[in-house]
């Protein structure tokens, strides 16, 4: 017994030892996903808390919706009007580096690096990621580019994205917004602008906010949003 137990103390004692000598685990890459993602072919991804717009190397325009990742997966997704969800999965090399599979857009597939730097910059104080929460389960998004145009989701559960309007404004028109509506015929692309004007305003938090309003009916009650950080 005394053997027995002499033999279970030194093999407990190396595995104490064994354990103590072990490298300690190196700690998981986390990914700030906000900002400017650069493709192998050139496209970029743009970042914005929960949306995204994806533009080609000449700046035009090619995909917007909703973002969302799952780092216990290594996954994100974009929410698109009308297509359902298109999944990526990813492998982490770096904070600014990561390589991104996906079956659905394979042509995306590749080492995609994050830019150090913003790629569009704007004094315009409507340019950024304003917001208005409804209720538990329904949000408005509103994101506005520096390049006179921007996006108005509607999202539900905060992953379904349930509407899509575009806005366009011009600088040189200060306070005013149009949404825009464009239909597409075999000969012709017909658009429909309805006017908006806004103003800006701090809440006793010292929240931004944008009003509007539409512009043939001035005296209505204005909607809000709240502008993110």
């Amino acid at each position: 017994m005394k053997k027995f137990m002499g033999v279970f103390i030194s093999l407990a004692f190396v595995l104490l030892l064994a354990g103590c000598g072990s490298s300690p685990r190196a700690p998981a890459i986390e990914v700030n996903w906000d900002g400017f993602w650069v493709f192998e072919e050139g496209d970029i991804m743009y970042v914005k808390n929960d949306v995204f717009v994806l533009f080609s190397q000449g700046g035009i325009i090619q995909y917007d919706g909703l973002f969302h990742y799952n780092d216990a997966r290594s996954q994100f997704r974009w929410g698109l009007v009308g297509s359902g969800y298109v999944i990526f999965n990813y492998t982490v090399k770096s904070e600014s580096e990561i390589v991104v599979r996906s079956e659905k857009a394979s042509w995306a597939n590749g080492t995609w690096r994050k830019s150090k730097e913003p790629l569009f910059k704007s004094d315009n104080p409507l340019v950024g990621y304003w917001y208005d929460k409804l209720d538990e389960k329904r949000k408005f998004v509103v994101l506005i580019l520096p390049s006179g145009e921007g996006f108005w989701y509607n999202v539900e559960n905060d992953i379904h994205l349930t509407g899509r309007r575009l806005i366009e404004y011009d600088d040189k028109n200060p306070f005013q917004f149009s949404f825009v509506r464009k239909e597409e015929t075999r000969e012709t692309v017909l658009s429909y602008a309805e006017g908006y004007t806004y103003s800006f305003s701090v809440d006793k938090d010292g929240n931004e906010i944008l009003l509007y309003n539409r512009a043939v009916n001035p005296f209505r009650e204005p909607g809000l949003l709240y502008k993110s950080k």
